[in-house]
Formats: C-alpha cells, sequence, structure tokens
C-alpha cells in the first residue's frame, strides 16, 4: 500500500512539472493572435487630410484616450483635442467626448473629415473588426 502510494505521489508530481514547463510554449501562439487583432488606423492632424500623419496600430475593442495615442509619424505631438481626419484600413471605429457621446460609426474604406466638432472634442476612440 506504501509503495503505491508513493508511485502515485511521484506520478503526481512529475505530471505537475511537466505541465509548468509546457505552460510557456502553449503561451506563444496567443502573443501572436493578439497582434494579429490590432487594426491600422490613419490619422491626418490637416484639414483636408493634409499632414501631419500618424499610423498606428490599435488593439480591437480597446478604449483608449486620445491623448495616449502619442504622436505623429514626424515627431509632432497630437492635437490634444482630436484629430482632423481618420481612415481605418480595417473595421470600424467610434470617437468619444469627454460626456460619452460617440459618434456615427467610421469603417473601412472611407476616410472621414473631421473638422468640425470631433476635431475639438474627441477624449477617446475605439476600434473592432
Amino acid at each position: 500500500m506504501i509503495k503505491t502510494s508513493f508511485t502515485m505521489h511521484l506520478t503526481s508530481l512529475a505530471c505537475g512539472l511537466f505541465a509548468t514547463m509546457a505552460v510557456p510554449a502553449l503561451a506563444s501562439p496567443v502573443q501572436v493572435e493578439e497582434r494579429q487583432s490590432a487594426i491600422s488606423v490613419h490619422f491626418w492632424g490637416g484639414k483636408n487630410w493634409a499632414a501631419p500623419t500618424a499610423h498606428k496600430f490599435l488593439n480591437w475593442n480597446q478604449v483608449y484616450s486620445w491623448g495616449e495615442l502619442g504622436q505623429y509619424d514626424g515627431g509632432q505631438a497630437f492635437n490634444s483635442k482630436g484629430p482632423a481626419n481618420i481612415g481605418p484600413d480595417a473595421g470600424c471605429c467610434l470617437l468619444y467626448d469627454s460626456k460619452g457621446t460617440q459618434s456615427n460609426a467610421i469603417c473601412a474604406g472611407n476616410t472621414i473629415d473631421l473638422t468640425g466638432y470631433w476635431q475639438f472634442n474627441t477624449a477617446k476612440i475605439k476600434c473592432w473588426t
């Protein structure tokens, strides 16, 4: 009886060690999938799709504050209040103002001129496919 219990204990320990070593190897495909879920979005800071421009990869269905998106490709800081124009390569994006009001969906195949309200009132952005 003691011999069987010891064997079971040893087998359980070996299985636990194997599972611990195998988990990091299984985690890698998840990271690849996360990279593939990013949406390519173009931003323009000038009226009528003029420079400065930015090309960002945003994780789908994640809300970003406008300020955390950083700067345009040339290093110029984003307008703190919103983009002049936006164009997702795939999927759609929504803009939100500071009160939570959302814009109409801005979808792939369209570049939207935002030189009215949203250029000066964008607080957050969310994109999805």
